[in-house]
């Protein structure tokens, strides 16, 4: 997001557009404390991704429901797994009686690319940026909020990444239920 900072002195009043980490810095603020206008856009930005992953959660749960997991399984394993490419691979090989071995396998392969994606967005931290910041963005981290947070100029705001994972993470995780029979 683009914020506006207004200088005025005697002589004259200028403008200086900034980016959501200058206005931090400028501001005095860290770059990670809590900004109410940035975790609303964040929610802003993450409705949309909310609604897709409402509708691939009908899709898993069936799926899940197929593999013979309960409602309560479904959403462990959604909690969990945080992925709906590495659900899917799982809900297959044990569709097809996998050993645990070949689907914890078979989900890390499928699951990889979230280690890259994490590994980009601590790149964009700021500097003293508390650990737990890190930790809980780099979990919840998908295809769609890695997309929306990376694309954000400056430094990662961990709020903007809260404010999307609040309305879409719940979607991805109505999986338990949304083949109950």
């Amino acid at each position: 997001a683009i914020g506006v900072q207004f200088t005025r002195t005697k002589e004259r009043t200028s403008i200086i557009m900034t980016s959501s980490s200058e206005t931090s810095r400028l501001s005095g603020r860290p770059a990670w404390a809590f900004d109410r206008r940035i975790f609303l856009n964040g929610m802003r930005d993450g409705v949309p991704i909310a609604l897709g992953y409402f509708a691939v959660s009908f899709s898993l749960g069936i799926a899940a429901r197929k593999a013979g997991f309960t409602p309560f399984q479904g959403f462990l394993a959604s909690l969990l797994n945080n992925a709906s490419a590495g659900e899917y691979a799982a809900f297959a090989l044990i569709m097809s009686g996998a050993s645990y071995f070949q689907v914890a396998v078979i989900t890390l392969i499928a699951n990889a690319r979230y280690l890259l994606m994490s590994c980009a967005l601590a790149q964009r931290f700021a500097p003293g940026t508390p650990f737990w910041h890190r930790l809980v963005i780099g979990y919840d981290v998908t295809d769609e909020l890695f997309g929306i947070a990376i694309a954000r100029p400056g430094y990662l705001d961990p709020f903007y990444s809260y404010g999307a994972f609040l309305p879409a993470i719940p979607c991805l995780l109505y999986t338990s239920d949304a083949a109950d029979d």
